[in-house]
């Protein structure tokens, strides 16, 4: 028996690491109840969350042919995978984000239906103690791409309690310092993720300019098919 656990421990891949506290099991649906504070107002939200298929997304780029001297502006297609996650928000048309696993980290891919960005950014990590990265390069904020530092951490923590059970876990803080322009947003986002789950915590205080959000997110039901 021992001799069984250490050969399944030794074996564990990043991705596999990843994908227990981050899974993508197609067919789960996550529900969600989210306290926000904007502008001194209070809301109550319901979201939900489902994981589809591992599906290619693409996005097209350009470049010179120096042998077309007529017309050597071409286009490109860049395709890759990642998982599509559809979320909707108080029971609103769901809105997709893509997902990919690379190593032992999770990267939002696409925020857009069937666009793969430019540039992938991480939003997760494991392997550590803590595990940490730094990733400096323009993401899509609010329809336009901005210029963005993100600083992250994930160390583990004490069991989770969910539904009566206790399942180990991880937490992730994370700090979004993104140019607007005109303005400087930032966004510091503490979340929680139990094996098996996936997000089932999560906090967040976002300034842009003087306005101040806050929101608290719990999951309070899963279906794993």
């Amino acid at each position: 028996m021992l001799s069984t656990v250490l050969a399944a421990t030794l074996f564990l891949s990043p991705a596999d690491e990843v994908r227990d506290y981050f899974p993508f099991v197609a067919g789960t649906v996550r529900m969600y109840e989210e306290e926000m504070d904007s502008r001194g107002k209070k809301y109550k939200i319901k979201i939900i969350e489902t994981v589809g298929e591992e599906v290619a997304i693409k996005r097209y780029e350009k470049y010179m042919d120096p042998d077309d001297e007529e017309n050597p502006e071409k286009y490109k297609t860049i395709e890759e995978k990642a998982f599509e996650v559809m979320t909707s928000f108080d029971g609103a048309d769901a809105v997709p984000t893509y997902y990919q696993v690379k190593g032992n980290r999770v990267f939002i891919a696409g925020t857009e239906p069937g666009e793969l960005l430019k540039r992938v950014f991480p939003v997760f990590a494991v392997g550590g103690d803590p595990e940490d990265w730094i990733f400096s390069g323009e993401i899509p904020v609010m329809g336009a791409p901005a210029p963005t530092i993100i600083e992250g951490t994930t160390k583990p923590r004490k069991p989770y309690k969910f539904q009566g059970k206790d399942y180990p876990a991880v937490e992730t803080v994370l700090s979004f310092r993104m140019n607007l322009g005109a303005m400087e947003a930032i966004s510091e986002q503490k979340s929680i993720y139990a094996k098996g789950l996936g997000l089932v915590e999560y906090e967040e205080t976002g300034k842009a300019g003087n306005n101040t959000t806050r929101r608290k997110r719990k999951l309070t039901k899963i279906q794993i098919p």
